[in-house]
């Protein structure tokens, strides 16, 4: 099942959000859209998110990935994820 996984972060900045996402993309997750380069408003209630063809419930991987964020000194504040249809394309930048 596709998911899609949003999260926010307590303070660091843009800099800690681009240090959350490389280690989701270790962990297989991948940018939401294509313009995963610009910048982030970290303001927003959920400013990133990954998505992934993950094989377990939400509320685990959720789980998972707050553990994650708060292991590396992240400070996450919030994660929440959902199951998602995503075209073909999506799925294909998502793989890469």
């Amino acid at each position: 099942m596709w998911m899609r996984v949003r999260f926010s972060l307590s303070g660091g900045g843009e800099r800690a959000y681009r240090e959350a996402l490389e280690i989701l993309r270790g962990a297989g997750f991948g940018p939401e859209e294509a313009g995963a380069g610009e910048p982030i408003e970290v303001g927003a209630p959920f400013p990133a998110a990954v998505i992934a063809d993950v094989r377990r419930e939400p509320a685990e991987v959720t789980r998972a990935v707050f553990s994650a964020l708060r292991a590396a000194g992240l400070r996450p504040l919030g994660v929440s994820g959902a199951p998602v249809a995503l075209p073909p394309a999506a799925r294909a930048r998502a793989s890469a």
